[in-house]
């Protein structure tokens, strides 16, 4: 089976935590520190194999600003966008109805 940035950002469960980060994202680029403020009880560790795995697969884009003290930003890469336009969401939404929708497509797959 071959594998796509498409079917591997939803296959598998520990992929469903890339949801949360994947929606922040759709609303336009975000610092790390945004990220880890805005998804509640995450630890570092489960927000940064996410998100390595997605800059991995295409669907994000890592920028590394040189400041001191460093920052660091991502954003969806013209991949992820066009990827995120296929769901019925949109930045105006409720988070859960996003959340749903992705739960059901991952125990189709």
């Amino acid at each position: 089976m071959n594998s796509t940035p498409q079917s591997t950002a939803i296959n598998g469960n520990h992929r469903a935590g890339r949801v949360p980060i994947l929606w922040r994202l759709f609303t336009g680029s975000k610092r790390y520190c945004e990220l880890r403020k805005s998804i509640p009880n995450i630890s570092e560790r489960i927000l940064i194999l996410p998100l390595r795995e997605m800059e991995r697969d295409g669907l994000i884009n890592r920028i590394v600003c040189p400041e001191v003290p460093a920052c660091v930003e991502y954003l969806l890469t013209p991949l992820g966008k066009s990827w995120m336009r296929r769901f019925p969401f949109s930045a105006n939404r409720e988070k859960q109805t996003a959340l749903k929708h992705w739960r059901r497509l991952i125990q189709r797959s």
